[in-house]
């Protein structure tokens, strides 16, 4: 997942996350089984078991990294609160990964990580006319 975002990382913040959530749409629908098995251990309430799944997914590191980068440009609402900031993207993926199939189709995943997207985008980042220039 990593290595197909990875390159996409000049577009806005809502946009690298769609190209993530594509790359990850990408994965379930060749690997099903195998990905919700991974989803369900990303949240698994054990951390090191969520830690080593994470590993392996390398989504969350791409989170963090552009995290990072937003607090730095200050367009995040509260910086302070990356790790939980990243927990929740994690959760948010995870969670509708884990979901697929029983709540919706696995041709909506996409679109409910869009709908994840923006839920996150709109409570997390300050809007551009907030912002300090």
């Amino acid at each position: 997942v990593a290595e197909r975002v990875a390159p996409r990382r000049a577009r806005s913040p809502r946009g690298v996350m769609r190209d993530l959530a594509d790359a990850v749409a990408e994965v379930v629908a060749a690997e099903p089984v195998l990905a919700k098995a991974v989803a369900r251990e990303m949240v698994h309430p054990d951390p090191e078991r969520r830690r080593y799944a994470a590993e392996r997914m390398g989504y969350p590191v791409l989170y963090r990294g552009l995290l990072i980068g937003l607090a730095s440009k200050g367009e995040l609402r509260h910086p302070k609160q990356l790790p939980t900031y990243e927990r929740q993207l994690v959760d948010l993926t995870s969670g509708a990964i884990v979901r697929v199939g029983g709540d919706y189709p696995t041709s909506q995943l996409r679109a409910e990580f869009y709908r994840n997207i923006d839920l996150f985008c709109d409570g997390a980042l300050i809007p551009t006319t907030g912002r300090k220039q």
